[in-house]
């Protein structure tokens, strides 16, 4: 951010502008906001809690598109609220010392962990943090209750931009930014868009904050349903021209620079926002949101639409983008600011209506792979292939093997074309293809499909609440005894579903050596084809190769909330859905198999293999056992049956040293639990913990916890 308000400075603009999302950074909230949140909030707790969901009394949007009006819970970040006994005369210093005490005292508190942690993060004490904090409070029957504030850093970072630039800055939030991030944005010369329109010479500068609710909700903190978008829009530009307008919406216009490949590949731009330009022909819009397409450009009619959206990592570099404007010409210049310094950056056209074939596209790049390509010059699928294996090689560090099967994707992908590798090879006995469905933390089992190789004929146990989950687990376990001579076939790349069945199943103490043998399509699919797709998601294959889904926009994770819905009540149209949803699962596999059998040929020439226990920690000791013993990872593969990446996780783990590890919920979780600290009790996968957090025990991911 200091390299970011240097460059502003240097380049002495016109106007600074910013088209939302981590707004925080910007500097730390004002202490008369955190005076104003204490006032009109409704908490009254005991000790101190951190503020990783602060509550306040307010209205919010609920992803159904239904407004709340209630207690609304905020995203305040290094914050604590507090409560305790305090005299009449009560000072700073004082409550300081009162909650270094209560953080003695009280070690699995919410509030004494994140103390803790910034303590540990800041290579200090908590003396020392709690010094630097920011204390306002309130008293009431002889305790005092506020907030204690841990800002990162003290910098302005707007007033910086604003005093640099001619007119001022403006702004929006995006949609990961919680509103009270909003008031960053407002002071002397800087404007919240959303809530003003900004002067700048002849420019009048309007904005639009946030996304768009879709069918399927909308994603973050901040979101708005196309119909508000649009009355919104034309409430706040009424009173300009068209042709010296400038939109600032963290949400590209739909079809525009706003493919996204996170989530699902799909259009995620809005419609209310295209018709705007599509209607007005603003000068410029300025977005973001899609992190794929920062630093493109296109047009829609005489509108130029600029994405500035940069990634998201820890270490990412910021995209700049100076834009001049001549009437109604309009040229851009971008740099590239790092904590290393500023580089030129050259930018991307795409046409309205097209996308940018991104290297994100292709299997196993993530956005970390994704920079180091793009620090090299490589950001689509044609500069991969321009790079040659050699250039690969030279540029990205990559053995020769990597970098011939990086070129082989990215023309699998151009020529939308299955480029075959290998024979399929599955085992020799008949196939029992069976997938499952589960909660979002994996905590229970709620619908298991099965069906066999070559029929259309399944069976689904369906549990209509958890408490039932027992009942279907046993009634697939005796289902599958009949039929103990077929393979059970499902597909996941890391053992999801043969995992989570038997963990359940010896939770629920049944015998899960009935269940036999398993297969994982997903790791013979992957030696067998090269894939012209972005992931290798079932229902990214099952589309790859012709399967037509009856749902085809529904996913894990949207029917695993619905499902929560159904609990306790009987809405059958639902029920029906999500057996269909389960119901296509099973049957693409069948499918799947038939497809690639064909393009890459079918070998059937995989004996039983041998069968892991259920426990992950018995599974880890197990391979490390026959490790030691002189067994190489080639050699348990073909052992187990497991690819080579799922067996050298296990090599590596010691699920041991994770029990007893104290653990600092995140927001995500902090909603299921009013505790937010916890304990981990049992790994249960290589991303996926037991913790115990008060009465409640949650299975939870790695990356919904922090350490501390």
């Amino acid at each position: 951010m200091s390299k970011m308000a240097t460059l502003v400075k240097n380049l002495k603009p016109d106007v600074t502008l910013y088209a939302g999302d981590d707004v925080h950074r910007f500097g730390p909230l004002r202490t008369g906001m955190l005076t104003k949140l204490l006032a009109t909030n409704g908490f009254v707790r005991a000790g101190i809690q951190a503020c990783m969901s602060f509550p306040r009394m307010g209205s919010y949007r609920h992803p159904d598109g239904t407004i709340h009006t209630g207690l609304h819970r905020i995203q305040l970040r290094n914050t604590v609220c507090f409560n305790v006994k305090a005299g009449s005369k009560v000072s700073t210093d004082l409550l300081k010392q009162k909650i270094l005490d209560a953080v003695k005292n009280s070690k699995n508190s919410e509030g004494s962990n994140l103390i803790t942690f910034l303590a540990h993060k800041n290579l200090s004490t908590p003396k020392d943090v709690l010094k630097k904090s920011r204390i306002v409070f309130e008293q009431k029957n002889g305790r005092a209750y506020g907030i204690a504030d841990f800002p990162e850093h003290g910098v302005d970072y707007v007033k910086r931009f604003a005093k640099a630039s001619k007119f001022g800055f403006g702004g929006v939030i995006g949609n990961d930014d919680d509103r009270i991030y909003k008031s960053l944005l407002e002071g002397k010369n800087s404007y919240d868009l959303h809530n003003e329109p900004m002067m700048a010479g002849d420019l009048c500068i309007v904005g639009q904050e946030g996304d768009v609710l879709s069918e399927n909700g909308g994603i973050g903190y901040t979101s708005y349903l196309e119909d508000e978008v649009r009355r919104h829009l034309k409430d706040l530009a009424s009173g300009s021209r068209p042709e010296s307008t400038i939109l600032v919406s963290h949400t590209p216009p739909a079809c525009v620079l706003d493919y996204a490949h996170r989530f699902g590949d799909r259009h995620v731009g809005s419609s209310a926002v295209r018709q705007f330009v599509v209607d007005r022909q603003p000068l410029l819009v300025l977005c973001g949101h899609v992190h794929s397409h920062g630093g493109c450009v296109s047009r829609v009619g005489r509108t130029t639409v600029v994405n500035l959206a940069s990634h998201d990592s820890a270490s990412s570099p910021g995209r700049v983008c100076l834009i001049t404007v001549s009437g109604t010409r309009v040229e851009t210049k971008w740099f590239l600011v790092s904590v290393d310094g500023v580089a030129d950056y050259s930018p991307r056209f795409v046409n309205d209506g097209g996308r940018l074939k991104h290297v994100l596209m292709m299997h196993n790049v993530g956005i970390q792979t994704a920079e180091k390509m793009e620090a090299a010059g490589i950001r689509t699928l044609e500069d991969v292939v321009l790079a040659s294996e050699e250039g690969l090689v030279k540029l990205l560090n990559m053995s020769v093997a990597t970098a011939k099967k990086t070129i082989t994707k990215a023309k699998a992908i151009l020529d939308d074309k299955v480029i075959p590798q290998a024979n399929l090879k599955i085992p020799k006995n008949p196939l029992m293809f069976v997938d499952i469905e589960t909660d979002l933390s994996q905590s229970y089992v709620w619908l298991i499909s099965v069906c066999m190789e070559g029929k259309k004929s399944l069976r689904q146990f369906y549990a209509k609440s958890p408490t039932q989950e027992k009942k279907i687990l046993k009634d697939f376990l005796d289902y599958r005894k009949q039929l103990s001579e077929h393979v059970l076939c499902y597909w996941s790349g890391a053992g999801f579903d043969e995992r989570v069945i038997k963990c359940r199943m010896t939770q629920h103490r049944l015998d899960t050596s009935g269940l036999g043998n398993w297969f994982d399509l997903c790791l013979a699919v992957k030696k067998s084809v090269i894939l012209p797709t972005d992931s290798f998601s079932l229902k990214s294959v099952g589309n790859c190769v012709g399967y037509r889904y009856l749902h085809s926009d529904l996913n894990g994770v949207v029917v695993a909330e619905m499902y929560q819905k159904t609990i306790g009540r009987r809405p059958s149209a639902i029920s029906k859905k999500l057996l269909e949803y389960g119901k296509d699962d099973i049957l693409v596999l069948d499918h799947v198999v038939k497809k690639i059998g064909v393009l890459a040929g079918l070998s059937r020439d995989l004996d039983r293999s041998e069968v892991l226990p259920a426990s992950f920690e018995q599974e880890c000791a197990i391979l490390q056992d026959l490790r030691k013993r002189g067994m190489s990872v080639d050699e348990i593969t073909k052992r187990f049956g497991k690819g080579r990446d799922y067996v050298a996780i296990r090599l590596r783990q010691n699920p041991q040293t994770m029990k007893g590890r104290r653990v600092l919920l995140e927001r995500g979780t902090v909603s299921r639990t009013r505790r937010s600290a916890g304990k981990i009790t049992k790994q249960i996968s290589p991303t996926i913990f037991e913790v115990k957090s008060g009465k409640k025990t949650l299975n939870l991911s790695i990356n919904s916890m922090r350490f501390v």
